[in-house]
């Protein structure tokens, strides 16, 4: 019983589009923190520029990722398959 209700919760979890608005929002902080920095002429402190880039960096991968496993997967099941197509 324990191991449906876990893939369920998993399963509902997996099907929700997180990675776009994740990257959206990881590019405003992003951007937030530099364009301050740069409107108040101060430096960007060490510690904030080092997570931008290294969470910044995994979340664009991720989300490119996604995005390009979601564009050449195939449909399974079923019998109905779509068309191939040269690109």
């Amino acid at each position: 019983m324990k191991t449906s209700v876990i893939n369920r919760l998993f399963g509902s979890l997996n099907s929700l589009p997180w990675t776009k608005p994740l990257a959206i929002l990881t590019w405003t902080v992003n951007m937030a923190v530099f364009v301050g920095a740069w409107m108040l002429a101060r430096d960007v402190p060490t510690n904030a520029k080092e997570l931008g880039i290294y969470f910044g960096g995994v979340v664009f991968a991720a989300a490119a990722g996604k995005s390009g496993y979601e564009a050449v997967k195939r449909p399974h099941g079923g019998g109905r398959h779509e068309a191939e197509r040269d690109i």
